[in-house]
């Protein structure tokens, strides 16, 4: 985990400097922020174990490492990438990405991660985070917290950068975990109302 989030700091460290992606840069760190924290939530609420519960953050955390990457090192593309995604919202951003890179912000992190060498159950989650239903995956894993927690946490974010996931119901009802949802939509409310209580303090 430590290892995971220093290299994580060290890649969201490539915005510093440029000036015209700074706030890209926070609101991805914000995002993953929040998704690693419901994701969390989510599998504490599970009773999973503690090693799959601090899994799961560190997945959330690591999500869109791939986004980071791609704008730290192709700016000016992925955010042309990012505007067309904003202006065609019926068309899944992953095949977006694609289409235009042959490969999802999805696929770079994954890819990366495990470069790092980080366990399987990290790299599974970021892979298919936004779509675990190509997974092969049927059981809760730290997979079923990042995508339900991203999901969320996308749909109450207006951001183009956070625009990238739909929940997928056809995933959480093989896994019985329909219903699950607006106790997570819950959770991430309280989430949120915390944050700004502090933030009014």
């Amino acid at each position: 985990m430590v290892r995971a989030l220093v290299l994580s700091i060290h890649i969201f460290s490539q915005f510093e400097g440029q000036p015209t992606l700074a706030d890209s840069f926070t609101t991805l760190w914000e995002h993953s922020i929040q998704v690693a924290s419901l994701a969390q939530r989510i599998a504490t609420s599970e009773k999973c174990s503690k090693l799959t519960i601090d899994e799961c953050f560190t997945a959330g955390l690591l999500h869109d490492l791939g986004k980071a990457i791609l704008l730290a090192e192709m700016p000016k593309q992925y955010c042309c990438i990012l505007e067309r995604i904003a202006a065609t919202p019926q068309t899944e951003p992953r095949l977006v990405e694609r289409e235009s890179l042959g490969c999802t912000h999805a696929d770079v992190g994954a890819y990366l991660m495990g470069i790092w060498g980080l366990p399987s159950p990290l790299l599974q989650a970021v892979a298919f985070h936004d779509h675990p239903s190509d997974s092969g995956e049927r059981r809760f894993s730290p997979l079923t917290a990042v995508h339900g927690a991203d999901a969320i946490a996308s749909a109450a974010d207006s951001s183009p950068i956070s625009q990238d996931i739909r929940l997928d119901d056809s995933y959480l009802a093989e896994l019985g975990l329909q219903e699950k949802q607006s106790v997570w939509r819950g959770f991430y409310e309280e989430q949120m109302n915390q944050r700004r209580e502090k933030g009014s303090v």
